[in-house]
């Protein structure tokens, strides 16, 4: 993971996190309505089947119509670029745009190739975030769950969960939304590493891992 960054200017970087159908696009629109503005939605999801198909409906007659709507299932840079007017953007959602990357990159399971992929996508957020004064990331808490048992999910919810720690701690505000309630998260941790003396070990100097609460930015 990269080192954080500050959003330039005075831009906000909102994440909301949670699981399948617990309201988390809901309470992004909410959260984008209440910014003002003129918004963006980039909808990242792919109608792949019938069933896909209705739930990008239903997610449609959830938005303002006076909303533009981009639907972006590769590049959501691409889409800001396009938007020039806008002052809010919704990206939702990133674990569909995660899946959609990895598609596209033919990645089959862990590896090296997670960690480009990771730059990649930290990247456009990052040339959004700079075209946008406002952006919002809907996003699915992976860390909940069992480990996938095939190589392909195992690798999704790798760089989905490290992307979304990048994303927290990149944020200005973050929430996760639990049965349609929003709880707004703190700032996440950062890793520094200390040089401590272990007594038992005859004076040798080790290194342990402590945990630091991070600004967020």
């Amino acid at each position: 993971m990269r080192p954080t960054a500050r959003p330039p200017g005075n831009h906000l970087l909102i994440l909301v996190l949670g699981g399948i159908s617990s309201g988390k696009s809901g309470f992004a629109l909410r959260l984008a309505h209440a910014q003002g503005g003129r918004v963006l939605v980039i909808a990242t999801g792919r109608a792949s089947d019938p069933e896909m198909e209705a739930r990008i409906a239903a997610h449609r007659r959830q938005r303002p119509a006076e909303w533009s709507l981009a639907e972006e299932a590769l590049r959501p840079e691409q889409a800001a670029r396009a938007h020039p007017e806008v002052e809010v953007v919704v990206i939702d959602s990133i674990d569909a745009w995660v899946a959609n990357r990895m598609e596209a990159a033919g990645v089959e399971g862990p590896g090296e190739r997670l960690d480009e992929l990771e730059e990649a996508c930290l990247r456009a957020i990052e040339e959004v975030l700079a075209l946008v004064p406002k952006v919002i990331c809907v996003s699915s808490e992976v860390g909940l769950g069992t480990v996938p048992l095939h190589p392909l999910g195992r690798a999704f919810a790798d760089l989905l969960g490290r992307l979304n720690q990048d994303l927290a701690a990149r944020s200005t505000e973050r929430y996760l939304v639990v049965a349609g309630a929003p709880l707004p998260l703190p700032p996440p941790a950062r890793r520094r590493r200390v040089e401590s003396q272990d007594r038992d070990s005859g004076g040798d100097h080790v290194h342990r891992e402590e945990r630091d609460r991070g600004d967020g930015l």
